[in-house]
């Protein structure tokens, strides 16, 4: 007599596979690649605003900044098409393999990641270098980028409490506006913040994690 009862087999339907999904446009694919690398782009900016000001006391300078910004997009445009390559090298090597990757790693859902990178890559990497030699397009970049390093820089030294004179403060906060800001942040930069920098690093490695 067997101890143990048969077990059930358990009925969990059957598989239905998913409706093949149209591959979404290009120029929103695109659109949103662009989002994505300006993002990094501007912060690239930023952090070179925020360095070069407090610790290199380097003058802000917007036709290096539009300068950063360009290259930073061309290396962007070059990684796509690097990336393509890398893609295409693939695909090859597969060539008569059964299984071919999908975008989403479901087979017969989208497109396959070569065709997928076909499309969209090469139209990226010509945004990319089309902005790139956009004047207009980088100056807005670069200034959006400056203002959010100010702000940063604002709140940093205002979380770290600094105590500056009534003078020192004045020339912090004298002038209102975009037109006025060049000119606060050149005399902030001329007070001697440097003691409080290197105080403030020392705190933050005294500082338990």
């Amino acid at each position: 007599m067997a101890l143990f009862g048969r077990r059930r087999r358990v009925n969990v339907g059957r598989y239905v596979a998913p409706d093949p999904t149209v591959p979404a446009p290009v120029e929103r694919v695109v659109e949103e690649g662009v989002l994505i690398i300006e993002t990094a782009v501007r912060m690239s900016v930023k952090n070179a605003v925020i360095l070069s000001s407090l610790r290199d006391r380097l003058d802000l300078d917007r036709t290096s900044l539009r300068r950063h910004a360009a290259d930073e997009l061309r290396a962007a445009a070059a990684h796509e098409l690097e990336s393509l390559e890398r893609v295409r090298a693939a695909a090859a090597a597969a060539a008569g393999k059964p299984k071919p990757r999908y975008v989403g790693d479901v087979k017969g859902v989208g497109e396959p990641i070569d065709v997928a990178a076909e499309r969209v890559r090469p139209a990226l990497a010509e945004r990319l270098r089309e902005l790139a030699a956009d004047e207009a397009h980088l100056d807005a970049l670069v200034e959006r980028a400056r203002t959010e390093a100010w702000s940063e820089i604002a709140v940093s030294f205002e979380r770290r409490a600094l105590a500056l004179t009534d003078a020192e403060q004045r020339a912090v906060d004298d002038g209102a506006g975009a037109a006025g800001r060049d000119a606060r942040l050149a005399e902030f930069l001329e007070l001697d913040l440097g003691p409080a920098l290197r105080a403030a690093e020392e705190q933050d490695e005294e500082e338990p994690a």
